[in-house]
């Protein structure tokens, strides 16, 4: 019987993403961190901090089919923020309106 692993190891390391992807996915997210957080000391007096979620924290993203068009999942941690007193939603349009004039790419 034919062994399906080599198929597979093959197209695995075809979607994999490359060495220079994974570069500047790490710098687009230091740029976004760098930016929110800016952003929520600036207008609510807290710093947060930052934790990598999704595929690209343990090692699975593969490369887009559109050029460019990464999913990049952070974590936003507001610790300082009593966030019993404030509405998530509201915190979310915040974090929106923080990214709403930037461009990743």
């Amino acid at each position: 019987m034919s062994s399906l692993q080599p198929h597979f190891d093959a197209f695995d390391a075809r979607i994999q993403l490359s060495l220079a992807n994974r570069r500047l996915l790490a710098e687009q997210q230091q740029w976004f961190e760098n930016l929110l957080r800016t952003w929520f000391e600036q207008t609510m007096g807290v710093t947060p901090s930052f934790a990598g979620q999704g595929s690209l924290s343990i090692g699975t993203g593969v490369e887009p089919l559109v050029v460019g068009d990464f999913d990049l999942d952070l974590a936003l941690i507001l610790d300082a923020l009593d966030t019993s007193a404030q509405d998530p939603i509201a915190l979310k349009k915040q974090v929106a309106a923080a990214a709403a004039h930037h461009r990743l790419y």
